[in-house]
């Protein structure tokens, strides 16, 4: 059995330099639904199934790449949410805003959506269930 793992084409957004926590909450999300930049490059690979996270992203890249059969939505491979580490209206660089989200989703501090072990059980969960299906 062969796994090809790919990840998104790149999103089509600009992110601004600072934010206050609440626009860094509403970045990420316009983050989220935006279309992507399509890449004209065409896959030739044979693969059984097509597993793609419920984000519009990573269906519109799949339909770029040719890969239009047997494409199964899986909420198992959604992106790992980040959100605003705190509270406050100083604007504070992105990469503060995204490496402090990181590590608090690392380190399981609850303000995340997500923390590391519950990411580790939904990749657990969806690997037992390539497993199963044996198939590319």
């Amino acid at each position: 059995m062969k796994i090809y793992l790919l990840r998104h084409f790149k999103v089509d957004y600009i992110w601004d330099k600072t934010y206050d926590s609440v626009g860094f909450d509403l970045a990420c999300s316009k983050y989220d639904t935006n279309a992507i930049i399509k890449d004209s490059k065409l896959l030739n690979i044979t693969i059984d199934k097509v597993c793609v996270s419920e984000l519009l992203r990573t269906k519109e890249t799949a339909k770029a790449l040719g890969i239009t059969q047997n494409l199964n939505e899986n909420y198992l491979l959604n992106e790992v949410p980040i959100k605003s580490f705190v509270n406050t209206s100083f604007r504070l660089p992105t990469s503060l805003w995204l490496f402090m989200g990181r590590l608090q989703w690392y380190l399981g501090i609850k303000r995340q959506p997500e923390i590391k072990c519950e990411t580790q059980h939904r990749i657990d969960l969806f690997m037992g269930t390539v497993e199963a299906d044996n198939k590319d």
